[in-house]
């Protein structure tokens, strides 16, 4: 653990024995997950579990923080490598997290060369929120002027027609596949800056043709962390 200047615990780690046993024998995939101030001291929940070769899974640590910056994270990174250094283990070969970016930055410091996938729910929320206020931005600017119903109305239509188009994509099992969404977002601008930033540049870590050539065990989403997060709370 460690203490602030008022001898406060601002960072708190869990690791039980069974744990340190299960992760020495199946180390090779790591699932992060944050809990956001659930608990009565406000504090950040980072849940940690592997995946057994019987696909059951299993704690591997809990990290209570004060905060979700990146020395934090670092904190956590510091204190893992601790373990499988002691265990002698190879790094991780994939961790699975959502889309911190303090959380990543700490798995480049780390382990540079593990596998990085993103959780493919949170990328396509992301998407949905950010896509829905760029159909809405290009409706209101349109001339002549629409009415709050046609606004509501033509972006519904443009969102439910990006998203037909948006899960095909992310489930590409070619490269030319993943292209198509590239080229249907050309006319859109704002569209494209951003998809250019969330999806091209991350494709690597949320695209099926990309994360198929890495040992993942098929977890692209987070519910195995929070179904163990579940456990603990109760």
């Amino acid at each position: 653990n460690k203490h602030d200047e008022n001898r406060r615990i601002i960072r708190l780690l869990f690791l039980h024995k069974s744990s340190i046993d299960m992760l020495w024998r199946h180390s090779e995939i790591l699932i992060m997950v944050c809990i956001y101030k659930t608990n009565r001291f406000r504090l950040l929940l980072v849940n940690t579990v592997g995946i057994a070769s019987i696909n059951r899974t299993f704690t591997v640590g809990s990290y209570f923080l004060s905060d979700e910056g990146e020395s934090s994270m670092l904190w956590i990174f510091r204190h893992l490598k601790m373990v499988y250094d002691q265990l002698y283990l190879l790094p991780p070969v994939t961790i699975v997290t959502d889309g911190d970016e303090a959380l990543q930055n700490a798995i480049c410091s780390f382990y540079p060369f593990t596998n990085h996938i993103l959780c493919l729910w949170y990328i396509i929320k992301n998407v949905q929120l950010h896509t829905k206020q760029i159909f809405r931005a290009e409706a209101l600017i349109t001339r002549p002027p629409l009415s709050w119903k046609q606004v509501t109305e033509r972006v519904r239509e443009q969102w439910n027609s990006f998203l037909e188009s948006c899960y095909p994509v992310l489930n590409a099992q070619t490269e030319e596949s993943f292209n198509k969404l590239r080229n249907q977002s050309r006319s859109k601008p704002l569209l494209m800056d951003y998809l250019s930033d969330e999806l091209l540049l991350k494709k690597a870590k949320i695209v099926q043709y990309w994360t198929n050539n890495v040992l993942y065990f098929g977890t692209i989403v987070m519910s195995r962390g929070e179904a163990t997060y579940s456990s603990l709370k109760s």
